[in-house]
Formats: C-alpha cells, sequence, structure tokens
C-alpha cells in the first residue's frame, strides 16, 4: 500500500512540474495567420498577458514563410518587441523559417500588454 501511495504521490509531483508549462498559440490568443503584404509592410500584435504567467525564462517562436517573389539577398524580417529590437534577420529561400527569441518580464509593457511587431 505505501508504494501505491508513493507511486501515487510522485506521479502528482511529476504532474504538477510538468503543468506548469504551457505552449500557447496566436490563435489560442486570439490572433489568426497574417499576411504582411509590401515593400515595408509590417503587423503588429498585442497579447495580453496574464498577472500569474512567469515570463522569465519564456520562448516566442514565430514561424514564417516569406514569398518566393522577393529577391532574398536584399529582404530581410525583423521583430520588435515592446519597442526594442529583438531580432533582424535576411529571409532565405527556406519555405518555412523560423525563430525563436528568450522572453523576459522587462518585455513586458506596464499595462501587462506583449507588443510584437514584424
Amino acid at each position: 500500500m505505501n508504494k501505491i501511495l508513493s507511486l501515487l504521490a510522485f506521479l502528482f509531483l511529476l504532474n504538477t512540474a510538468t503543468s506548469a508549462q504551457s505552449i500557447l498559440s496566436f490563435k489560442a490568443m486570439g490572433h489568426e495567420d497574417d499576411a504582411i503584404i509590401g515593400m515595408s509592410g509590417s503587423s503588429a500584435y498585442y497579447l495580453k498577458i496574464d498577472p500569474l504567467v512567469e515570463l522569465n525564462g519564456s520562448k516566442l517562436v514565430l514561424y514564417f514563410q516569406p514569398s518566393q517573389a522577393l529577391i532574398f539577398n536584399l529582404s530581410f524580417v525583423n521583430i520588435i518587441i515592446n519597442d526594442k529590437p529583438a531580432y533582424s534577420g535576411r529571409l532565405t529561400k527556406d519555405s518555412i523559417q523560423s525563430v525563436t527569441l528568450n522572453l523576459s518580464r522587462t518585455d513586458l509593457s506596464s499595462d501587462k500588454f506583449l507588443k510584437i511587431q514584424i
């Protein structure tokens, strides 16, 4: 009986440790895929972050697919978080590209929004 209780306690601890992590998509936060059109097109997202969410150690992963009509050696993607430059990189011919950025509490605005500009 003690072994079963110990196993259940271990499973409970394991479950609470792993449930602290969650993956949120833009769609889950009310944003659909967005096409950025034009030579200097951009898009901005304002994501409301619950005060209970620990942003330190979180990651923002963006997937994007550049148009094949671009001149790749002259095309860049820039990502700005809370009006601070976070990433700038040249586009490649890969069909789907991704960027992973580390987030912290300093990336939040004073009104608890995460502002992401692409």
